[in-house]
């Protein structure tokens, strides 16, 4: 029974090594009808072009969203920075000679 397994087995690779050495003559004598219904190099070179743009662009924009954000967030650290130590200082003292800001007021002519 054993030399019968492996001449199946031997046989089967013998079939399967013929068919691909058929299929890959078979493949190597096709040739292409239309060049040029293929992109030349101009074509890709422009396909590449646009692809890096469109991928510039895009990094460019995660660039600037990630820009703004993290500006976004110091800001409002040193917001709550300024809060926090200005909760901690006594109220100033009332001057009636200044204006809002604690600058003194001009009188309006």
């Amino acid at each position: 029974m054993t030399t019968t397994t492996s001449t199946f087995r031997a046989l089967a690779a013998v079939l399967a090594v013929s068919a691909a050495a058929y299929g890959v003559a078979a493949n190597a004598q096709t040739t292409e009808t239309d060049p040029a219904s293929k992109p030349g190099v101009v074509e890709k070179t422009k396909e590449l072009g646009h692809e890096a743009a469109s991928a510039t662009k895009r990094g460019a924009k995660k660039v600037g969203d990630a820009t703004s954000n993290a500006a976004s967030k110091s800001a409002a650290a040193v917001r709550h920075t300024g809060e926090r130590i200005g909760s901690k200082l006594p109220p100033a003292p009332r001057d009636e000679g200044l204006n809002a800001q604690g600058q003194p007021r001009t009188p309006a002519n």
